[in-house]
């Protein structure tokens, strides 16, 4: 139960009340009534006396705004809440007394929370202005409605494709409609737009009628020159047939300014290879590079040869480096004139394929430092999908080509053992070989060893690792049957192997537990210290290690991975951090660190132990035994199981 909220909802009805009768109510102590009270009067204006307890607020105003909807409860949602104030709920200028009437708090309070909440602003370059006990949000145009934007794409969550939260943000515009027109003005000039494109356009849209309706105009210095001169037709009519549509259906007139942030806005979505035949490509501050020359072939050959002598991941492929070509001039684009790609899927993606999400790291790094741009994570996810759906298409042709011996047992007994080995090979060629056909009895060894025994013998005693029992007809209950011991063939072989290859990399002298760590900076560090003392890296290592974490977070949710992006650790090892209170690590609670060291001659091994340890700990049930471990026996039986 939260005591805190409970309370603060008893206390809202404005009379007073005795502790006994809180504890009553909540069916917990008074102590503990006591306890939750103080903490409360730290934020909210309560006051006590031999009546018990009463929150002293003259204005119903409040009172009944509460009933309405749910007053934040702490400062980081409170935050949140000043941040929406100052941007998008309040037509008007927002008071101070406005704020204490809205998130039920003392002045004192209010204030600790706006210093809070300039310090969020830092990074928008933005700052709230105090003058007469108003409140004004100052920064530029530019950087307000990128805050905007972050604040409704943070919330979305699920809802970012079809927009319903955008609607509840901006009930006064129709969103629906205004997404379904720019892609009916897409499709009629033939081009393509996915989902996620689409709803950024609409969002941004949204924002620019907002912002002008409050007369808050953006003007851009941007220059464009070889942009408008290359695509000026397509681009502009575009442009214009969207701007039409705002004038006519929303009555909002979008400046020059706008019209050429919405331009450039629309090619850097549209940015496909099923798009390119329809614009001519250049590049704004490297005077005009034409992205077909064997320059940009050579980086992507260099790309590739660098990804497999890493990860042994083969790109090589001409469809791929083609595709690639597009993906990267995009990408180029976008980041010179400051329009980083959105990508809702960021978050998920990094949790459900971490390694290629390691790869798609390395690879920006790479175009990061040939070109000279920076690369935000959302960027980097598309990377992602640009990498997994080709080797996706690669493995459906290339499926897993592992097969299994196994040897057949059919006694004689009237039909043709022929047809029992033709129906098996006929259902599992692809996963068995049947290299042996016993049609005696007498025959069979049952000394002899072997992986696989399938036969119509019932309690047969054998030295075969694995034992299916079948019925002389070979039903399909027989079918699922060895299906299922396939399966657990498999599965046996991976545990196998990843107790052989985790066993070898862990170590109890690498192993800390019970730490009690603040930040990820800390750990790393001390981790490192730690790795160096023990021979395992040099200096050079730690600065490898910050720098890759510097890139793109290396925590996946209440586990982090930090490493090196080079493979040049004097020996292989992994450090192993495990605490209960978790370390703040960005927007995560870590719980386990994991620093990878791997030498050049083991970086072999680092594809796997990557997967090994993330397909581990993604599942919940491993993750909660692995963090409750007490000491590094503990720990390695709760990961190896």
């Amino acid at each position: 139960m939260d005591y805190e909220k409970e309370l603060l909802a008893l206390l809202k009805n404005n009379d007073w009340i005795t502790s006994h009768d809180l504890s009553t109510l909540l069916n917990c102590s008074t102590r503990t009534i006591k306890k939750y009270i103080s903490r409360l009067k730290e934020t909210y204006p309560i006051i006590s006396s031999n009546k018990g307890y009463k929150l002293c607020y003259p204005s119903s105003k409040l009172i009944n705004n509460s009933k309405n909807k749910d007053i934040p409860q702490n400062q980081r949602e409170r935050v949140k809440f000043i941040i929406k104030e100052l941007t998008i709920n309040s037509s008007k200028e927002i008071t101070l007394d406005d704020l204490i009437d809205l998130l039920f708090i003392s002045e004192s309070s209010l204030r600790k929370d706006i210093l809070a909440t300039e310090k969020f602003l830092n990074k928008y370059n933005c700052k709230i202005l105090i003058k007469k006990r108003n409140l004004h949000l100052l920064g530029k145009e530019s950087d307000i409605r990128k805050l905007i934007s972050d604040i409704i794409r943070q919330e979305s969550n699920s809802s970012f494709f079809d927009l319903k939260n955008l609607s509840t943000f901006f009930p006064e515009y129709d969103i629906n409609k205004l997404r379904n027109k720019i892609h009916e003005i897409m499709s009629s000039y033939k081009l393509k737009i996915t989902d996620i494109a689409l709803a950024s356009l609409t969002r941004h849209l949204v924002i620019t009628m907002y912002r002008l309706k409050t007369k808050n105009i953006h003007m851009t210095t941007k220059i464009m020159n070889n942009f408008v001169n290359n695509n000026q037709e397509i681009i502009h009519s575009i442009v214009g047939d969207i701007s039409g549509f705002i004038k006519d259906y929303y009555d909002v007139q979008l400046y020059d300014d706008e019209k050429q942030e919405l331009g450039l806005l629309i090619y850097s979505k549209i940015f496909q290879s099923e798009n390119m035949n329809h614009f001519s490509i250049s590049s704004s501050k490297s005077n005009g590079i034409n992205f077909s020359t064997n320059k940009i072939k050579k980086i992507i050959n260099e790309m590739v040869k660098q990804v497999y002598s890493t990860f042994y991941i083969q790109l090589n492929y001409v469809d791929f480096k083609k595709r690639f070509n597009v993906n990267l001039q995009g990408l180029i684009f976008r980041s010179e004139n400051n329009l980083m790609a959105d990508n809702p899927l960021t978050k998920s993606t990094k949790l459900e394929v971490p390694f290629l999400y390691e790869i798609a790291v390395f690879i920006s790094n790479l175009i990061s430092k040939q070109f000279n741009i920076n690369i935000n994570d959302d960027e980097i996810t598309y990377i992602v999908f640009h990498i997994g759906s080709y080797l996706e298409e690669k493995s459906l042709k290339n499926k897993d080509t592992t097969k299994y011996n196994c040897t057949l047992l059919f006694p004689n007994i009237g039909h043709s053992y022929s047809s029992y080995q033709k129906t098996i090979e006929d259902n599992f060629s692809k996963v068995l070989v049947v290299n042996k056909v016993i049609t005696e009895f007498s025959e069979f060894n049952n000394k002899e060893k072997g992986t696989l025994l399938i036969t119509s013998v019932s309690d047969i005693k054998s030295n075969y690792k694995y034992v299916v029992t079948v019925s002389p007809l070979l039903t399909n209950r027989d079918f699922m049957k060895i299906k299922n011991i396939i399966k657990q063939i498999k599965n046996e072989e991976i545990y196998y192997t990843t107790r052989s290859n985790l066993m070898d990399i862990f170590s109890e002298n690498i192993f800390s537990i019970e730490t009690n760590f603040k930040s990820k900076w800390e750990v790393i560090y001390f981790m490192c210290n730690e790795l160096l003392k023990q021979k395992y890296i040099t200096e050079k290592y730690i600065s490898e290690v910050t720098y890759r974490e510097k890139l793109s977070s290396t925590a996946f949710g209440k586990f982090a991975i930090p490493h090196s992006l080079n493979m040049d650790a004097i020996k292989t090892g992994i450090y192993v951090v495990i605490q209960k209170n978790p370390i703040k690590w960005d927007d995560n609670e870590v719980n386990i660190v994991f620093l990878l060291a791997f030498s050049h001659k083991n970086r072999y091994v680092f594809r796997k132990t990557f997967e090994q340890i993330t397909d581990k700990l993604l599942q919940p049930k491993t993750l909660t035994k692995v963090i409750s471990s007490t000491n590094f026996d503990e720990f390695m039986d709760n990961i190896l199981k």
